[in-house]
């Protein structure tokens, strides 16, 4: 057989079928894959993490607490209008309580990110807060079941943002600082996803727990009904309701339950008291080494 020139290998190469051309890449390809040796299915580290999470019983304690701070939160918030109508209280005023539930509690949890990287006691403010919101939560549910307080309503609903919502810096970092070494976004995640169920479970509840107001009760009512709604609710026993479950989880469960391990802050420790170690060895080798040097002069 001649030789082949290269004019000639050209002509050739694009004579070539493209289905040849796809069944020989096919055929490389299905080569590889069959030479891939098939692996177990195993669990991903992110599983493993959250199984460990679960046997956290400071993390288990301090995500029922958060879940239901931020639960009971995003409850009000949406049903403002709805508790406050009932006793003659405008909408204007309704979202004048909104905008200072959110206003103090930007406060609060300014002021509760620096308390605590000075401070490092996580487990005092964590408690001292969440005993704090409860009794304002509480306050909130007497005095909003009264006419013409619009004063106590707007410091009890002020009070309850700022102390709840520096909960939220507090239990994202004692979250971390309690699971460590596992991921930050896996712990505080877990913790907002908690918070964002309990606060559908919260909206749908005090819902079904308002009672119907019979016609002199409503006679002041600002509330506007509509083809399918025509009954005022009150909403007293929701908010008692929310209350009862922040004393529960809030209160009763962290003062008996949550004793945090600050497991990450102990680790910065050993590390910086490590370096400090090779620090001084390293001085004192360097110190050896000129003794001996001179020594040798």
């Amino acid at each position: 057989m001649g030789q082949m020139s290269c004019h000639d290998l050209k002509r050739f190469l694009f004579r070539v079928p493209a289905r040849n051309f796809v069944f020989i890449l096919s055929k490389d390809f299905l080569c590889v894959r069959l030479t891939v040796k098939p692996v177990a299915p195993d669990w991903s580290p992110s599983e493993n993490q959250i199984v460990g999470l679960i046997r956290n019983k400071s993390y288990v304690t301090l995500c029922l607490n958060f879940g239901a701070g931020l639960g009971l939160f995003t409850a009000l918030s949406t049903l403002f209008q709805q508790i406050l109508c009932p006793r003659g209280y405008f909408n204007n005023f309704s979202g004048m309580c909104g905008a200072l539930f959110i206003g103090a509690g930007l406060v609060g949890a300014a002021l509760a990110g620096p308390l605590l990287d000075y401070t490092k006691r996580f487990e005092d403010i964590i408690k001292i807060s969440s005993c704090m919101t409860t009794l304002c939560s509480i306050l909130f549910s007497v005095v909003s079941g009264f006419e013409n307080r619009r004063t106590l309503i707007a410091t009890s609903i002020s009070l309850l943002g700022m102390f709840g919502f520096s909960l939220y810096p507090s239990c994202m970092e004692a979250s971390v600082e309690c699971t460590f070494p596992v991921a930050e976004a896996t712990s505080s995640g877990l913790l907002v996803i908690v918070g964002q169920i309990l606060g559908v479970i919260f909206i749908v509840v005090m819902q079904v727990l308002a009672q119907p107001m019979s016609a002199s009760e409503s006679r002041n009512s600002t509330c506007k009904t509509n083809s399918l709604s025509t009954e005022t609710l009150d909403f007293t026993i929701s908010n008692f309701f929310g209350s009862g479950v922040l004393v529960l989880f809030c209160v009763l469960s962290l003062v008996f339950f949550f004793h945090p391990e600050l497991k990450r802050l102990t680790a910065e420790k050993k590390a910086a008291a490590q370096d400090i170690i090779s620090a001084i060895r390293n001085a004192e080798n360097d110190t050896s080494s000129v003794i001996q040097n001179e020594i040798t002069e």
